[in-house]
């Protein structure tokens, strides 16, 4: 089973909206793979304690490390530059996940599209064709006894959303 946590920026509105683009951004790990996952994860954020007196309860937003926000006013900009770049570094060293990004340019859409709608559409095949074609088998720990099986599935995790909407559209592409 591979896990799918899901997160957006941006929103869905195409009338005075604040953001140009609505983005969907998955990272996928095997199930094989959670525990390794979050101790790999404490270890990091004890680093960035260590080295940069970043809290490990403290999250990581890269658009306000890079506006003008009081939320990390005890943070020099250097340093919110290098804690930037240490977590692309070590979310790129971890190669058991997979990370997926749907960016929606709304400029470019019709008035009327449900953005929502089509962000998650584009998600779900991405990830479905991903997993029918065995394009994640290289994320299965095989080393603890775990076998890629081409009938693995996922389960999605999304962060704050409009769940029943995205559980509409995700039992009606099921059929």
């Amino acid at each position: 089973m591979y896990l799918v946590y899901v997160d957006e920026s941006g929103d869905t509105g195409l009338v005075k909206s604040p953001t140009r683009y609505f983005i969907l951004s998955a990272l996928i790990v095997h199930e094989s793979n959670w525990n390794k996952f979050i101790d790999d994860i404490i270890e990091f954020r004890k680093r960035l304690r260590d080295n940069y007196k970043f809290k490990l309860r403290e999250e990581i937003h890269a658009a306000e490390f890079f506006q003008t926000s009081k939320k990390y006013d005890h943070l020099e900009k250097h340093i919110k530059l290098q804690i930037c770049k240490k977590t692309l570094d070590f979310q790129e060293s971890l190669d058991y996940i997979q990370v997926m990004f749907i960016v929606i340019d709304k400029q470019s859409v019709s008035a009327g599209t449900d953005v929502f709608e089509m962000a998650w559409k584009y998600l779900l095949q991405r990830i479905h064709n991903t997993l029918k074609k065995g394009n994640f088998d290289g994320l299965i720990n095989e080393e603890d006894g775990y076998e890629t099986n081409s009938k693995e599935n996922f389960i999605l995790i999304p962060d704050k959303t409009d769940d029943k909407k995205l559980k509409q559209l995700a039992i009606y592409m099921q059929h």
